[in-house]
């Protein structure tokens, strides 16, 4: 999805890192050879994988106590071309730290005025 948005920025005539910054999550062979080279995430998908069929082998034979449902896997920035620091990332304490939470439809947030 990605090098479909380089693209289409392209063809927009935005000029990537400099405008905007792009950043692919899964590191394929192709991400190498776009233009600029696209920035991107490497993940383990068989570690993600095999940690979700254990959770839903669990689900279904009821074994729930023996498997975690939140696990955090390791992730490594491969960084190439199409992004740009914007200075230092804050390291935040939890998976959602910094996101304000998510509120119904029809319901106002505790930090709307």
């Amino acid at each position: 999805m990605a090098i479909g948005v380089l693209r289409a920025l392209a063809e927009m005539g935005r000029q990537v890192p400099e405008e905007v910054s792009v950043v692919g999550l899964d590191d394929i062979p192709e991400a190498a050879y776009t233009t600029p080279p696209l920035t991107t995430v490497r993940l383990d998908f068989d570690a993600l994988g095999q940690h979700c069929m254990a959770v839903l082998h669990a689900l279904v034979t009821g074994a729930e106590s023996g498997v975690s449902r939140r696990t955090r896997f390791a992730v490594e920035v491969v960084s190439r071309g199409s992004a740009e620091a914007v200075g230092p990332v804050p390291r935040v304490a939890g998976p959602t730290a910094g996101f304000p939470r998510p509120t119904r439809p029809g319901k106002r947030s505790a930090s709307a005025g």
